[in-house]
């Protein structure tokens, strides 16, 4: 540490606030705070395998959800026969006909902004002969279990900071009265009392 250092480095500041130094400083209290903090920190990596378990849950899940979806949904090229009519912002609906590989039939969907009657559109259909979205990518379920993960781990962590600051609050209220009593009971009587009034 240099001459112009204001005070420990970080290392020996951390080596202080561990529960088992023997410094006679630290108070049972401060003892007590940095072993809730421990806690709350071994809390939060325990939330590692949690989130990992349920991350590739939700994979495995999507996973499977999106190999059914590609194995029986089939695109046909559909005709609108209506004027789209816009429904909501970016949102427009029309029927159309289709009549492809022995499938044929009509329904109302929704349809590009830009369609006008007439035009042909790629239309996809479940094994009923209905109307559905376009299968996922498969690259949308791996996104879905790191997203899942990651959420649990940004709750957990946020939870225990939240946890932590709560605690180091609540401490320093009870430092902070201890502090005042002590004052109270040792400084002298004229730096005690409020000037009186002239």
């Amino acid at each position: 540490m240099s001459a112009l250092s204001h005070g420990p480095e970080r290392p020996v500041r951390f080596g202080w606030m561990r529960p088992w130094h023997p410094s006679p400083l630290l108070r049972p209290l401060d003892r007590m705070e940095a072993v809730l903090r421990l806690a709350v920190v071994v809390a939060v990596l325990l939330t590692v395998p949690l989130a990992w378990g349920l991350g590739t849950e939700v994979y495995a899940a999507d996973a499977a959800r999106i190999r059914v979806e590609r194995a029986t949904r089939t695109p046909v090229q559909a005709t609108v026969v209506t004027e789209p009519v816009e429904v909501a912002p970016y949102t427009a609906r029309a029927t159309v006909r289709w009549d492809e590989n022995g499938r044929a039939g009509s329904a109302e969907t929704s349809v590009p902004q830009t369609a006008a009657a007439g035009d042909r559109i790629t239309l996809w259909l479940d094994p009923a002969n209905r109307p559905v979205l376009a299968p996922r990518s498969p690259d949308a379920a791996p996104i879905g279990g790191i997203g899942t993960g990651l959420l649990v781990l940004s709750a957990a962590a946020g939870l225990g900071w939240m946890l932590v600051r709560a605690i180091a609050l609540l401490f320093d209220r009870h430092r902070y009265a201890a502090w005042g009593a002590a004052w109270e009971r040792s400084a002298p009587r004229r730096y005690r009392d409020p000037p009186a009034a002239v």
